[in-house]
């Protein structure tokens, strides 16, 4: 199952928490593990789970995984790390979607409408496409796959979880 991990930890540079994200294709959050270790880019002492997203389907299709890679012209999974700011609070808040698109200007479309109305000054920070801009395919040499079907959606779950 597709797992898309936040990850926080210091960095000799920073002088405060950072974080990332990262995915895997895992039965057991335990089994990715390893993977994020490697993937980490900070310092390896006091790495840490944040939460992560359970994803049995997006939208109307399933997302399983597949030897072979998604179709160019077919639907393709998205990760979209969405930004503003919000009235009287330091900083840019963060809102975290996956979506489905066939390109990336209509996932750009579709994020913008599912912004936060409250933010002042929204913009799009990343855009990701799971399948090729992630190395997705690499966690057992696997691809998304998009099927149209029933699926449980997405389960969120917020711990913390020290892995370094």
């Amino acid at each position: 199952m597709l797992h898309v991990f936040m990850l926080g930890g210091r960095h000799a540079r920073a002088r405060i928490e950072v974080h990332d994200v990262a995915f895997a294709n895992v039965d057991v959050i335990e089994e990715a593990y390893p993977q994020l270790r490697q993937d980490w880019f900070g310092e390896r002492k006091g790495l840490h789970v944040d939460g992560w997203l359970a994803v049995d389907g997006v939208e109307e299709y399933r997302v399983r995984f597949a030897d072979v890679a998604t179709a160019v012209d077919g639907p393709r999974l998205y990760f979209l790390n969405l930004g503003g700011y919000a009235a009287g609070a330091l900083g840019e808040a963060h809102d975290y979607r996956l979506l489905v698109a066939t390109s990336i200007e209509e996932a750009k479309r579709k994020a913008k409408a599912l912004r936060d109305a409250s933010w002042f000054k929204p913009h799009t920070d990343a855009l990701l496409e799971v399948d090729d801009c992630i190395a997705i395919d690499q966690v057992g040499g696997r691809h998304v796959q998009l099927e149209r079907g029933d699926h449980q959606g997405i389960s969120l779950v917020s711990d913390y979880i020290v892995i370094g």
